[in-house]
Protein backbone atom coordinates (compact mmCIF):
# COMPACT_ATOMS: atom_id res chain seq x y z
CA UNK A 1 0.00 0.00 0.00
CA UNK A 2 1.52 3.20 -0.78
CA UNK A 3 2.51 5.58 1.94
CA UNK A 4 0.75 8.58 2.63
CA UNK A 5 2.73 11.88 2.26
CA UNK A 6 5.26 14.00 5.25
CA UNK A 7 2.83 16.26 6.61
CA UNK A 8 4.58 19.48 7.15
CA UNK A 9 3.37 22.41 9.38
CA UNK A 10 4.56 25.62 10.33
CA UNK A 11 4.50 27.18 13.73
CA UNK A 12 4.90 31.02 14.45
CA UNK A 13 6.81 31.57 17.62
CA UNK A 14 9.05 34.50 18.67
CA UNK A 15 11.84 32.43 17.98
CA UNK A 16 10.17 31.64 14.34
CA UNK A 17 10.49 27.96 14.47
CA UNK A 18 9.22 25.72 12.06
CA UNK A 19 8.19 22.33 13.06
CA UNK A 20 8.54 19.37 11.17
CA UNK A 21 5.72 16.59 11.92
CA UNK A 22 5.70 13.34 10.41
CA UNK A 23 2.17 11.17 10.34
CA UNK A 24 3.28 7.52 9.85
CA UNK A 25 2.43 6.25 6.61
CA UNK A 26 2.57 2.69 5.61
CA UNK A 27 4.95 0.85 2.95
CA UNK A 28 3.09 -1.90 0.27
CA UNK A 29 3.64 -5.07 1.87
CA UNK A 30 1.98 -8.50 2.85
CA UNK A 31 2.09 -12.31 3.04
CA UNK A 32 0.24 -14.50 1.05
CA UNK A 33 -3.55 -14.16 1.12
CA UNK A 34 -5.67 -17.05 2.30
CA UNK A 35 -8.64 -17.57 0.32
CA UNK A 36 -12.02 -16.24 1.66
CA UNK A 37 -15.33 -14.42 0.51
CA UNK A 38 -15.79 -10.80 2.08
CA UNK A 39 -19.07 -10.12 2.93
CA UNK A 40 -18.61 -7.77 5.87
CA UNK A 41 -20.46 -4.47 6.39
CA UNK A 42 -17.04 -2.83 5.46
CA UNK A 43 -17.20 -4.97 1.76
CA UNK A 44 -20.82 -3.95 1.70
CA UNK A 45 -20.08 -0.11 1.57
CA UNK A 46 -16.95 -0.31 -0.92
CA UNK A 47 -19.37 -2.39 -2.79
CA UNK A 48 -22.50 -0.33 -2.94
CA UNK A 49 -20.19 2.92 -3.70
CA UNK A 50 -18.59 1.20 -6.65
CA UNK A 51 -21.65 0.76 -7.64
CA UNK A 52 -22.63 4.34 -7.91
CA UNK A 53 -19.30 4.88 -9.84
CA UNK A 54 -20.63 2.27 -12.02
CA UNK A 55 -24.36 4.65 -12.54
CA UNK A 56 -22.26 7.40 -13.69
CA UNK A 57 -20.54 5.78 -16.51
CA UNK A 58 -24.28 3.77 -17.72
CA UNK A 59 -25.50 7.91 -16.93
CA UNK A 60 -22.42 9.56 -19.08
CA UNK A 61 -23.43 7.03 -21.87
CA UNK A 62 -26.84 7.97 -22.26
CA UNK A 63 -25.91 11.77 -22.37
CA UNK A 64 -23.22 10.54 -25.09
CA UNK A 65 -26.58 8.74 -26.85
CA UNK A 66 -28.13 12.15 -27.14
CA UNK A 67 -25.06 13.74 -28.41
CA UNK A 68 -24.89 11.41 -31.46
CA UNK A 69 -28.58 12.17 -31.83
CA UNK A 70 -28.04 15.50 -31.90
CA UNK A 71 -30.21 16.56 -29.21
CA UNK A 72 -27.96 18.79 -27.43
CA UNK A 73 -30.06 20.88 -25.25
CA UNK A 74 -31.13 17.82 -23.91
CA UNK A 75 -27.85 15.95 -23.43
CA UNK A 76 -26.77 19.27 -21.27
CA UNK A 77 -29.43 19.18 -18.77
CA UNK A 78 -29.19 15.63 -18.21
CA UNK A 79 -25.30 15.70 -17.82
CA UNK A 80 -26.48 18.53 -15.21
CA UNK A 81 -29.26 16.28 -13.31
CA UNK A 82 -26.20 13.74 -12.91
CA UNK A 83 -24.58 16.28 -11.29
CA UNK A 84 -26.73 17.36 -9.00
CA UNK A 85 -27.38 13.60 -8.08
CA UNK A 86 -23.57 12.79 -7.47
CA UNK A 87 -22.97 15.60 -5.24
CA UNK A 88 -22.34 14.53 -1.60
CA UNK A 89 -22.54 11.04 -2.64
CA UNK A 90 -19.46 10.64 -4.59
CA UNK A 91 -15.94 11.46 -3.54
CA UNK A 92 -15.26 15.05 -4.95
CA UNK A 93 -12.29 13.93 -7.19
CA UNK A 94 -15.25 11.66 -8.88
CA UNK A 95 -17.59 14.73 -8.87
CA UNK A 96 -14.86 16.77 -11.00
CA UNK A 97 -15.06 14.28 -13.65
CA UNK A 98 -18.50 15.13 -14.39
CA UNK A 99 -17.90 18.95 -14.68
CA UNK A 100 -17.58 18.48 -18.62
CA UNK A 101 -18.99 20.31 -21.69
CA UNK A 102 -20.85 19.46 -23.98
CA UNK A 103 -19.83 20.18 -27.83
CA UNK A 104 -20.85 23.27 -29.26
CA UNK A 105 -22.42 22.67 -32.87
CA UNK A 106 -21.93 26.18 -33.76
CA UNK A 107 -18.62 26.27 -33.54
CA UNK A 108 -16.57 27.07 -36.60
CA UNK A 109 -16.02 23.69 -38.69
CA UNK A 110 -18.44 21.53 -36.40
CA UNK A 111 -19.49 19.27 -39.22
CA UNK A 112 -15.44 18.71 -40.03
CA UNK A 113 -14.32 18.56 -36.52
CA UNK A 114 -17.69 16.94 -35.35
CA UNK A 115 -16.30 13.04 -35.03
CA UNK A 116 -13.26 13.98 -33.56
CA UNK A 117 -14.62 15.87 -30.74
CA UNK A 118 -17.78 13.69 -30.18
CA UNK A 119 -14.58 10.18 -30.00
CA UNK A 120 -12.68 12.77 -26.72
CA UNK A 121 -16.08 13.42 -25.17
CA UNK A 122 -16.63 9.38 -25.18
CA UNK A 123 -13.67 8.63 -23.98
CA UNK A 124 -13.32 11.18 -21.49
CA UNK A 125 -17.57 9.61 -20.74
CA UNK A 126 -15.49 6.06 -20.62
CA UNK A 127 -17.76 4.68 -23.08
CA UNK A 128 -15.04 2.77 -24.97
CA UNK A 129 -17.14 1.49 -27.56
CA UNK A 130 -19.09 4.41 -28.61
CA UNK A 131 -15.65 6.23 -28.70
CA UNK A 132 -14.28 3.88 -31.44
CA UNK A 133 -17.16 4.30 -33.54
CA UNK A 134 -16.38 7.52 -33.77
CA UNK A 135 -12.52 7.66 -34.00
CA UNK A 136 -13.34 5.44 -37.07
CA UNK A 137 -16.10 8.24 -38.86
CA UNK A 138 -13.26 10.77 -37.49
CA UNK A 139 -10.65 8.83 -39.90
CA UNK A 140 -13.16 7.76 -42.73
CA UNK A 141 -13.66 11.94 -42.96
CA UNK A 142 -10.17 12.49 -42.91
CA UNK A 143 -9.39 14.49 -39.73
CA UNK A 144 -5.86 14.19 -38.82
CA UNK A 145 -5.19 12.61 -35.16
CA UNK A 146 -2.72 13.27 -32.76
CA UNK A 147 -0.43 10.86 -30.74
CA UNK A 148 -3.07 11.11 -27.69
CA UNK A 149 -5.83 10.42 -28.93
CA UNK A 150 -4.09 7.47 -30.69
CA UNK A 151 -3.44 6.29 -27.48
CA UNK A 152 -6.76 7.05 -26.27
CA UNK A 153 -7.97 4.93 -29.09
CA UNK A 154 -5.95 1.52 -27.66
CA UNK A 155 -7.06 2.09 -24.01
CA UNK A 156 -11.00 2.10 -25.89
CA UNK A 157 -9.83 -1.53 -27.15
CA UNK A 158 -8.43 -2.62 -24.35
CA UNK A 159 -11.73 -1.70 -22.33
CA UNK A 160 -13.61 -3.55 -25.14
CA UNK A 161 -11.76 -6.38 -24.97
CA UNK A 162 -9.89 -6.52 -28.23
CA UNK A 163 -6.36 -6.90 -26.59
CA UNK A 164 -4.17 -8.24 -29.53
CA UNK A 165 -5.21 -5.53 -31.52
CA UNK A 166 -4.48 -2.59 -28.67
CA UNK A 167 -1.03 -4.63 -28.71
CA UNK A 168 -0.21 -4.53 -31.91
CA UNK A 169 -1.73 -0.60 -32.47
CA UNK A 170 0.49 0.33 -29.17
CA UNK A 171 4.09 -1.18 -30.90
CA UNK A 172 2.94 0.85 -33.76
CA UNK A 173 2.70 4.02 -31.56
CA UNK A 174 6.03 2.80 -30.14
CA UNK A 175 7.48 3.27 -33.16
CA UNK A 176 6.87 6.48 -34.18
CA UNK A 177 8.12 10.04 -32.67
CA UNK A 178 6.71 9.66 -29.18
CA UNK A 179 7.43 11.37 -25.57
CA UNK A 180 10.74 9.72 -23.86
CA UNK A 181 8.46 7.85 -20.82
CA UNK A 182 5.94 6.11 -23.16
CA UNK A 183 8.13 3.26 -24.07
CA UNK A 184 8.65 2.80 -20.22
CA UNK A 185 4.85 3.00 -19.35
CA UNK A 186 3.59 1.15 -22.54
CA UNK A 187 6.17 -1.70 -22.97
CA UNK A 188 4.44 -2.77 -19.76
CA UNK A 189 1.76 -2.51 -21.36
CA UNK A 190 2.44 -4.26 -24.33
CA UNK A 191 3.66 -7.55 -22.83
CA UNK A 192 0.71 -7.92 -20.24
CA UNK A 193 -2.06 -7.43 -23.27
CA UNK A 194 -0.08 -9.79 -25.52
CA UNK A 195 -0.53 -12.49 -22.85
CA UNK A 196 -4.17 -11.79 -22.69
CA UNK A 197 -6.98 -13.49 -25.38
CA UNK A 198 -9.78 -11.47 -26.52
CA UNK A 199 -12.60 -11.31 -24.35
CA UNK A 200 -11.25 -12.75 -21.26
CA UNK A 201 -12.09 -10.77 -17.99
CA UNK A 202 -9.00 -9.28 -16.63
CA UNK A 203 -7.94 -10.60 -13.62
CA UNK A 204 -5.91 -8.91 -10.52
CA UNK A 205 -2.52 -9.22 -11.42
CA UNK A 206 -3.18 -8.67 -15.23
CA UNK A 207 -4.89 -5.33 -14.00
CA UNK A 208 -1.77 -4.94 -11.73
CA UNK A 209 0.05 -4.71 -14.90
CA UNK A 210 -1.63 -2.54 -17.05
CA UNK A 211 -2.83 -0.02 -14.42
CA UNK A 212 -0.98 0.38 -11.27
CA UNK A 213 2.61 -0.94 -12.25
CA UNK A 214 3.60 1.27 -15.49
CA UNK A 215 3.31 4.65 -13.21
CA UNK A 216 1.13 7.30 -13.35
CA UNK A 217 -1.22 8.09 -16.69
CA UNK A 218 -4.87 9.51 -17.27
CA UNK A 219 -6.14 6.16 -17.97
CA UNK A 220 -5.25 5.42 -14.36
CA UNK A 221 -7.64 7.95 -12.62
CA UNK A 222 -10.70 6.59 -14.45
CA UNK A 223 -13.45 5.05 -13.33
CA UNK A 224 -13.44 1.40 -15.19
CA UNK A 225 -10.27 -0.40 -13.58
CA UNK A 226 -11.82 0.26 -10.63
CA UNK A 227 -14.89 -1.24 -11.54
CA UNK A 228 -13.01 -4.34 -13.31
CA UNK A 229 -10.70 -4.37 -10.18
CA UNK A 230 -13.60 -5.24 -7.85
CA UNK A 231 -15.46 -7.54 -10.23
CA UNK A 232 -12.49 -9.73 -11.15
CA UNK A 233 -13.10 -12.98 -11.01
CA UNK A 234 -9.87 -13.92 -8.56
CA UNK A 235 -10.98 -10.95 -6.33
CA UNK A 236 -11.78 -13.10 -3.27
CA UNK A 237 -9.15 -15.73 -3.64
CA UNK A 238 -6.60 -12.80 -3.94
CA UNK A 239 -7.96 -10.48 -1.91
CA UNK A 240 -4.57 -9.18 -0.34
CA UNK A 241 -3.34 -8.33 -3.99
CA UNK A 242 -7.13 -7.01 -5.24
CA UNK A 243 -6.97 -4.48 -1.89
CA UNK A 244 -3.31 -3.24 -2.69
CA UNK A 245 -4.35 -2.71 -6.65
CA UNK A 246 -7.67 -1.36 -5.47
CA UNK A 247 -5.84 1.08 -3.17
CA UNK A 248 -3.49 2.50 -5.80
CA UNK A 249 -6.68 3.21 -8.46
CA UNK A 250 -8.18 4.69 -5.73
CA UNK A 251 -5.31 7.10 -4.70
CA UNK A 252 -4.48 8.00 -8.14
CA UNK A 253 -7.99 9.69 -8.98
CA UNK A 254 -7.47 11.05 -5.84
CA UNK A 255 -10.70 9.58 -4.38
CA UNK A 256 -10.42 9.79 -0.59
CA UNK A 257 -13.65 8.25 0.14
CA UNK A 258 -12.83 5.27 -2.42
CA UNK A 259 -9.37 5.11 -0.19
CA UNK A 260 -10.80 4.79 2.94
CA UNK A 261 -13.61 2.17 1.62
CA UNK A 262 -11.11 0.08 0.27
CA UNK A 263 -9.06 0.24 3.88
CA UNK A 264 -11.75 -0.81 5.69
CA UNK A 265 -12.94 -3.88 3.63
CA UNK A 266 -9.23 -4.99 3.46
CA UNK A 267 -9.23 -4.53 7.52
CA UNK A 268 -12.20 -6.86 7.77
CA UNK A 269 -11.29 -9.04 4.77
CA UNK A 270 -10.34 -12.02 6.68
CA UNK A 271 -8.07 -13.60 3.39
CA UNK A 272 -5.74 -10.73 3.92
CA UNK A 273 -2.19 -11.01 6.49
CA UNK A 274 -1.93 -9.45 9.94
CA UNK A 275 0.28 -6.84 8.65
CA UNK A 276 -2.20 -5.71 5.70
CA UNK A 277 -5.25 -5.69 8.01
CA UNK A 278 -3.14 -3.63 10.89
CA UNK A 279 -1.23 -1.10 7.78
CA UNK A 280 -5.36 -0.48 6.11
CA UNK A 281 -6.32 0.68 9.36
CA UNK A 282 -3.28 3.01 9.98
CA UNK A 283 -3.88 4.26 6.22
CA UNK A 284 -7.70 5.26 7.32
CA UNK A 285 -7.02 6.76 10.17
CA UNK A 286 -4.51 9.01 8.19
CA UNK A 287 -7.00 9.72 5.85
CA UNK A 288 -9.31 11.27 8.84
CA UNK A 289 -6.19 12.85 10.09
CA UNK A 290 -5.57 15.17 7.28
CA UNK A 291 -9.27 16.35 7.28
CA UNK A 292 -8.55 16.82 10.89
CA UNK A 293 -11.22 14.81 11.48
CA UNK A 294 -9.44 13.18 15.13
CA UNK A 295 -11.38 11.47 16.41
CA UNK A 296 -12.24 9.06 14.11
CA UNK A 297 -8.81 8.98 13.07
CA UNK A 298 -8.03 7.68 16.55
CA UNK A 299 -11.20 5.37 16.23
CA UNK A 300 -8.86 3.57 13.41
CA UNK A 301 -5.64 4.24 15.08
CA UNK A 302 -7.00 2.71 18.15
CA UNK A 303 -8.19 -0.10 16.59
CA UNK A 304 -5.09 -0.78 14.76
CA UNK A 305 -3.49 -0.01 18.53
CA UNK A 306 -5.94 -3.25 19.93
CA UNK A 307 -5.70 -6.07 17.17
CA UNK A 308 -2.29 -5.25 15.52
CA UNK A 309 0.02 -5.91 18.08
CA UNK A 310 2.46 -7.37 16.98
CA UNK A 311 2.57 -6.37 13.20
CA UNK A 312 4.41 -3.17 12.04
CA UNK A 313 1.52 -1.22 11.78
CA UNK A 314 1.47 -0.96 15.90
CA UNK A 315 3.97 1.90 16.17
CA UNK A 316 2.21 3.45 13.84
CA UNK A 317 -1.03 3.65 15.12
CA UNK A 318 0.46 5.11 18.55
CA UNK A 319 2.59 7.41 17.33
CA UNK A 320 -0.32 8.90 15.28
CA UNK A 321 -2.61 8.87 18.33
CA UNK A 322 0.16 10.88 19.67
CA UNK A 323 0.37 13.11 17.05
CA UNK A 324 -3.33 14.17 16.78
CA UNK A 325 -3.27 14.91 20.89
CA UNK A 326 -0.43 16.95 19.82
CA UNK A 327 -2.22 19.06 16.97
CA UNK A 328 -5.51 19.69 19.55
CA UNK A 329 -2.81 21.03 22.05
CA UNK A 330 -3.12 18.14 24.43
CA UNK A 331 -0.04 17.59 25.32
CA UNK A 332 0.35 15.18 28.44
CA UNK A 333 -2.35 12.68 26.06
CA UNK A 334 0.55 13.27 23.42
CA UNK A 335 3.36 12.46 25.32
CA UNK A 336 1.74 9.56 27.47
CA UNK A 337 1.32 8.03 23.78
CA UNK A 338 4.87 8.90 22.73
CA UNK A 339 6.39 7.39 25.50
CA UNK A 340 4.81 3.81 24.72
CA UNK A 341 6.64 3.67 21.64
CA UNK A 342 10.07 4.09 23.57
CA UNK A 343 9.54 1.36 26.20
CA UNK A 344 8.21 -0.85 22.86
CA UNK A 345 10.07 -3.76 21.03
CA UNK A 346 10.13 -1.83 17.64
CA UNK A 347 13.01 -1.54 14.94
CA UNK A 348 14.10 2.19 14.73
CA UNK A 349 16.07 0.58 11.36
CA UNK A 350 13.08 -0.47 9.74
CA UNK A 351 13.27 0.96 6.33
CA UNK A 352 11.34 4.12 6.09
CA UNK A 353 8.50 4.85 3.35
CA UNK A 354 10.47 6.66 0.80
CA UNK A 355 13.53 7.44 -0.12
CA UNK A 356 13.28 10.89 1.78
CA UNK A 357 12.59 8.18 4.84
CA UNK A 358 16.05 6.39 5.18
CA UNK A 359 14.68 4.23 8.44
CA UNK A 360 11.41 4.80 10.50
CA UNK A 361 13.19 5.97 13.52
CA UNK A 362 10.57 4.93 15.59
CA UNK A 363 11.90 5.87 19.16
CA UNK A 364 14.30 8.63 18.28
CA UNK A 365 10.54 10.40 16.15
CA UNK A 366 9.07 9.78 19.19
CA UNK A 367 11.56 11.80 21.66
CA UNK A 368 11.66 14.21 19.49
CA UNK A 369 7.83 15.01 19.60
CA UNK A 370 7.96 14.54 23.49
CA UNK A 371 10.49 17.65 23.02
CA UNK A 372 8.35 19.53 20.70
CA UNK A 373 5.22 18.80 23.25
CA UNK A 374 7.16 20.31 26.04
CA UNK A 375 8.27 23.39 23.91
CA UNK A 376 4.94 24.20 23.01
CA UNK A 377 3.99 23.79 26.91
CA UNK A 378 6.06 26.53 27.63
CA UNK A 379 7.51 23.95 29.44
CA UNK A 380 11.49 25.10 28.15
CA UNK A 381 13.69 22.96 30.58
CA UNK A 382 11.65 19.98 30.37
CA UNK A 383 11.84 20.33 26.44
CA UNK A 384 15.44 20.80 27.35
CA UNK A 385 16.18 17.68 28.50
CA UNK A 386 13.76 15.72 26.44
CA UNK A 387 15.74 17.01 22.94
CA UNK A 388 19.49 16.34 25.13
CA UNK A 389 17.71 12.87 26.09
CA UNK A 390 16.92 12.23 22.37
CA UNK A 391 20.33 13.39 20.94
CA UNK A 392 22.16 10.86 23.54
CA UNK A 393 20.01 8.11 23.72
CA UNK A 394 17.29 7.75 20.54
CA UNK A 395 20.09 9.78 18.09
CA UNK A 396 18.39 9.41 14.79
CA UNK A 397 20.28 7.12 12.15
CA UNK A 398 20.50 7.41 8.37
CA UNK A 399 22.72 6.25 5.79
CA UNK A 400 22.20 9.70 3.87
CA UNK A 401 24.75 12.34 5.21
CA UNK A 402 22.43 15.16 4.09
CA UNK A 403 19.83 13.59 6.52
CA UNK A 404 22.17 13.18 8.89
CA UNK A 405 23.34 16.66 9.21
CA UNK A 406 19.75 17.74 8.79
CA UNK A 407 19.15 15.53 12.27
CA UNK A 408 22.28 17.15 13.81
CA UNK A 409 21.36 20.64 12.57
CA UNK A 410 17.68 20.62 14.23
CA UNK A 411 19.33 19.16 17.69
CA UNK A 412 21.63 21.90 17.69
CA UNK A 413 19.18 24.47 16.89
CA UNK A 414 16.63 23.24 19.24
CA UNK A 415 18.24 22.94 22.02
CA UNK A 416 19.69 26.51 21.69
CA UNK A 417 16.42 28.11 21.41
CA UNK A 418 15.59 26.30 24.95
CA UNK A 419 18.77 27.55 26.29
CA UNK A 420 17.71 31.00 24.83
CA UNK A 421 13.94 30.93 26.34
CA UNK A 422 15.70 29.71 29.72
CA UNK A 423 18.01 32.87 29.67
CA UNK A 424 20.62 31.02 29.77
CA UNK A 425 22.62 32.97 26.47
CA UNK A 426 25.89 31.60 26.28
CA UNK A 427 24.88 27.94 25.84
CA UNK A 428 22.23 29.48 23.23
CA UNK A 429 25.41 31.40 21.26
CA UNK A 430 27.05 28.24 21.58
CA UNK A 431 24.52 25.65 20.25
CA UNK A 432 23.02 27.92 17.52
CA UNK A 433 26.77 28.35 16.37
CA UNK A 434 26.69 24.33 16.12
CA UNK A 435 23.79 24.66 14.06
CA UNK A 436 24.98 27.19 12.16
CA UNK A 437 28.20 25.12 11.37
CA UNK A 438 26.67 22.14 10.18
CA UNK A 439 28.53 21.60 6.58
CA UNK A 440 25.31 19.29 4.51
CA UNK A 441 22.74 21.35 6.24
CA UNK A 442 21.34 25.10 5.97
CA UNK A 443 18.63 26.87 7.36
CA UNK A 444 18.36 30.73 7.61
CA UNK A 445 16.66 30.52 10.77
CA UNK A 446 19.26 30.37 13.06
CA UNK A 447 21.22 32.62 11.46
CA UNK A 448 18.40 35.26 12.35
CA UNK A 449 18.44 33.93 15.62
CA UNK A 450 22.18 34.67 16.16
CA UNK A 451 21.90 38.17 14.53
CA UNK A 452 18.62 38.45 16.73
CA UNK A 453 21.03 37.94 20.19
CA UNK A 454 23.85 39.87 19.48
CA UNK A 455 22.31 42.72 18.32
CA UNK A 456 20.51 42.71 21.07
CA UNK A 457 23.62 42.70 23.15
CA UNK A 458 24.84 45.91 20.97
CA UNK A 459 28.03 43.22 19.68
CA UNK A 460 26.30 42.43 16.22
CA UNK A 461 30.18 43.87 14.65
CA UNK A 462 31.53 40.79 16.94
CA UNK A 463 29.51 38.84 15.19
CA UNK A 464 30.68 39.22 11.85
CA UNK A 465 34.06 39.54 13.23
CA UNK A 466 33.83 35.84 14.53
CA UNK A 467 32.03 34.55 10.96
CA UNK A 468 34.82 36.46 9.37
CA UNK A 469 37.23 34.18 10.80
CA UNK A 470 35.73 31.09 10.73
CA UNK A 471 35.20 31.76 6.37
CA UNK A 472 38.87 31.83 6.24
CA UNK A 473 39.37 27.87 5.76
CA UNK A 474 36.39 27.87 4.11
CA UNK A 475 37.60 30.60 1.35
CA UNK A 476 40.90 28.64 0.85
CA UNK A 477 39.30 25.24 0.38
CA UNK A 478 36.25 26.35 -1.87
CA UNK A 479 37.91 29.25 -3.02
CA UNK A 480 34.54 31.78 -4.78
CA UNK A 481 32.55 28.58 -4.02
CA UNK A 482 32.95 28.99 -0.45
CA UNK A 483 30.12 28.99 1.54
CA UNK A 484 30.56 32.27 3.55
CA UNK A 485 28.27 32.72 7.06
CA UNK A 486 29.43 36.55 7.50
CA UNK A 487 28.24 37.94 4.36
CA UNK A 488 24.72 36.21 5.17
CA UNK A 489 24.77 37.90 8.31
CA UNK A 490 25.43 41.32 6.74
CA UNK A 491 22.49 40.29 4.28
CA UNK A 492 20.22 39.77 7.36
CA UNK A 493 21.72 42.99 9.08
CA UNK A 494 20.53 45.12 6.07
CA UNK A 495 17.16 43.93 6.38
Amino acid sequence: MENTPTVLRGKATRAFVMTVVLIWAVPAHGRAAVPAESVGPAGQALDAYIQQLDSVIKELREVGTLLREEKYEEARELLRKIREQASGKLDQSRENQLVRSIPNPRSGGWEHWKHHELFKWFTRAEAPDLALEEYRKAEEAGVTVDLEHKLAKTECLIRTGQYAQAAAELKQLLASDVPSDWERIHTRRIEALEELTDGVPLDTETIRRLYVAPGRNWYMRDIFPVLVAWNAPDRNKNAQAAGEVLLALMERSGDRQGQKLTCLWVAENQAVSQESAGEALVKAGNLEYELKDYETARQFWRRADKEYRDTAAWAKAVFNIGLSYKDEGKYSEAIAEFERILTADVDDMEPGAHIMETYRNYRPRAQWEIGLCHLAASKHAEALDAFVTGREKYPFKSWCGNCQDAFEYRYAFYEGLCHEYLGQWHKAVCRYFDAATVELYSNATVHVRLVDLYERAGQLDDLVSILDSWDKPQIAKYGEKAHLSSSIMRKIRQL
